[in-house]
């Protein structure tokens, strides 16, 4: 009797050794496909941060106060619920699409690296590169002024730093006439129905306030909630920039 250590070992026919040959060399691509995207699962936020982080490095400086005050007269309301969370890939059409004559000022945040231009409403394109004018109608350093942006992956991108802000921080907001400075009063998470934030008599919240500004943006990237900090008015001067402290 024949153990099955003994039995001879079927030699496989060449037809066979090729289909298992294709098998393999099957397989083996698709492992390769599958370790390929998910390498570029793990890259892809990092690169979209990439990208917007340099949408939005815009050089201020070549934008002047006359530039900056005709762009605050233009511009149209965007209604609450139209910021959207960024996309992985819907907003690269939008990259570098926003233009020098929207740009109504500039929002600095030195406690939380935040440098962004002001543009003159909330469209898709310009909350890429910057925050926006939620309601153009309201003029810096008068009422509730409201300023909204994205928040995304990304430390230092566009305003995934809000989160961080802290009561009494600074926060200088300017046209390059006016210098505005407001100090953090509140910072509060609201569902997206808080249409009640945007208010002009917001400023009865505040005791001795004269003027507040409203800055909006997805709670850390969720479109369902919104994150708001809230600072009140402290002064108005001439617009130097050797009066923006560092923190």
């Amino acid at each position: 009797m024949i153990s099955d250590r003994e039995k001879p070992v079927k030699e496989l026919t060449p037809e066979e050794k090729a289909k298992n040959a294709k098998k393999i060399k099957i397989t083996s691509i698709l492992g390769t496909i599958l370790i390929v995207l998910g390498i570029l699962g793990i890259l892809l936020p990092y690169f979209n941060s990439w990208l917007l982080a340099r949408n939005s490095d815009i050089d201020l400086t070549a934008i002047s106060a006359d530039q900056m005050q005709a762009a605050q007269r233009t511009g149209g309301d965007v209604p609450f619920d139209a910021i959207k969370e960024v996309g992985f890939f819907d907003f690269w059409p939008l990259l570098g699409k926003w233009k020098a004559e929207d740009i109504a000022g500039e929002l600095i945040i030195p406690s939380l690296d935040i440098d962004l231009a002001i543009f003159n409403d909330a469209d898709n394109i310009n909350l890429l590169a910057g925050v926006g004018q939620l309601l153009p109608d309201r003029p810096m350093g008068k009422g509730n002024y409201v300023l909204t942006g994205h928040h995304v992956q990304g430390k230092g991108t566009l305003l995934h730093n809000l989160m961080d802000a802290e009561i009494g921080a600074k926060i200088y907001i300017t046209d390059k006439d006016k210098l505005y400075i407001y100090k953090v009063l509140e910072t509060v998470q609201k569902d997206t129905d808080a249409i009640h934030m945007l208010d002009e008599e917001r400023l009865e919240n505040y005791d001795k306030e004269e003027a507040i500004v409203s800055i909006m943006t997805c709670y850390r990237g969720q479109a369902s909630s919104r994150w708001f900090v809230v600072a009140g008015l402290e002064d108005v001067t001439d617009y130097d920039p050797a009066l923006i402290s560092t923190p």
